[in-house]
């Protein structure tokens, strides 16, 4: 994914080292700066109300994902079956036993 960079929010890394307390001014007042190194972008500095935000999202997003996946398994038609069911049943096939009874996951 690409991402539109303003070239005046990009430091190098030297810069940084050299610079910190007017580059972390920057970042105060634009909220980001992107640290490049040997000329490519190395790590983001952002602002930490705006880094709380993009980590409350990342959240958001994974609880969405975890609800689609719940809501597909509740409303499927698999068979569930214990820890133990599916260990009785491993042994049974890794022991050679005859098994009849199949069990679909």
């Amino acid at each position: 994914m690409g991402l539109a960079i303003n070239t005046s929010n990009i430091v190098s890394s030297t810069e940084l080292v050299k610079n910190y307390a007017s580059i972390r001014n920057k970042v105060k007042k634009d909220n980001s700066i992107i640290v490049f190194k040997n000329n490519k972008p190395d790590i983001a500095l952002v602002e930490f109300e705006l880094y709380e935000k993009l980590m409350e999202l990342v959240e958001l997003i994974e609880h969405d994902e975890i609800y689609k996946i719940v809501s597909e398994r509740e409303s499927s038609s698999c068979q569930y079956c214990s820890e133990e069911e599916m260990n009785d049943y491993l042994s049974k096939l890794i022991d050679g036993e005859d098994n009849k009874e199949v069990v679909q996951y």
